[in-house]
């Protein structure tokens, strides 16, 4: 915390951040939510959920894509203003009901998370040239400690909104484009403050610039491979496999909740207020993972806590 008072450069990327995530969090629930408003509610919560998983696909292409990327401030304010602008779009679009509505609504979302994902890799060398090197843990602990209270307080302000407006999803997706306005503007008027050296941002990248996307996802496969066998663990394939396996499953119960409480309320609540209970104890129990690394399962090796 200490390191945001005393660093600007810092506290102008967290405060950019905060209303990044937090306008990013409220639509993600309020998105399933208009999606349980159709005619079609399953057919259109289980497209939503498949939606929002979508720009993980992504990912890695778009985390290459920012490291190659120079004027990393620029496009950072330029990336709030489009979100900014696809969000206004939205509010038009969601005045209505309908399956052009919600088609409309599945491709903002997606382009957004993109852009985000595309920020959020934009951000990271910042970070890591204006903040000393003792203080870098502080500095990635505490912004995702942001990502997580951005992610809580985001979705209980969308539930508000809703319940005060009384389903305006109009209403929500405007002040949602404001507040990624607002982390643009931050941005925007902190720049100066956060210009990178060539050595820092573009030195080591522009040498593998010119390099085919193959040869750079072989590259990150070689560097992943690399840090398992340093852990320990032999059989890379089969733990990347793994890996991979136990974070779908776990990523689709989210989706399997959501088309569940369409049918069974949870304890007379809501449908958004049932998302939002759910939502907020899995981040919990994932804040409290994360404070508590040392624990009994934090000492295990990977392939015992697979088993």
């Amino acid at each position: 915390m200490k390191l945001l008072f005393r660093n600007p450069a810092y506290r102008i990327l967290t405060l950019s951040r905060f209303f990044n995530a937090f306008g990013a969090s409220i639509f993600n629930l309020v998105f399933i939510v208009y999606a349980s408003t159709l005619s079609q509610a399953s057919f259109a919560v289980a497209m939503a959920n498949i939606v929002m998983i979508l720009p993980t696909l992504f990912t890695v292409f778009v985390g290459i894509r920012a490291d190659y990327t120079r004027d990393k401030v620029k496009w950072m304010v330029y990336s709030g203003l489009f979100q900014a602008v696809l969000f206004f779009l939205a509010a038009l679009v969601v005045q209505q009901a309908s399956l052009f509505a919600f088609s409309s609504l599945c491709l903002i979302n997606v382009i957004s998370d993109v852009i985000s994902d595309f920020a959020g890799g934009l951000r990271m060398p910042l970070i890591k040239e204006k903040v000393a090197e003792d203080d870098l843990m502080e500095a990635y602990s505490f912004s995702q400690f942001i990502t997580y209270i951005s992610a809580i307080g985001g979705q209980a302000f969308g539930v508000w909104l809703l319940a005060l407006s009384v389903n305006n999803f109009s209403l929500v997706a405007g002040i949602n484009a404001c507040f990624f306005l607002v982390s643009a503007t931050i941005l925007f008027l902190g720049k100066s403050k956060l210009s990178l050296s060539m050595s820092s941002a573009d030195g080591e990248n522009l040498k593998n610039e010119k390099l085919s996307i193959k040869d750079q996802f072989l590259t990150i496969y070689r560097n992943l491979r690399l840090v398992f066998l340093k852990s320990g663990q032999k059989n890379f394939g089969f733990m990347l496999f793994a890996v991979l396996l136990i974070n779908s499953l776990g990523g689709a119960l989210g989706g399997i909740y959501n088309i569940f409480f369409l049918s069974y309320s949870l304890l007379n609540f809501s449908y958004t207020e049932a998302l939002f209970i759910n939502q907020f104890c899995v981040l919990v129990a994932v804040i409290i993972s994360s404070l508590t690394g040392n624990d009994y399962f934090g000492k295990q090796s990977l392939p015992r806590l697979m088993m």
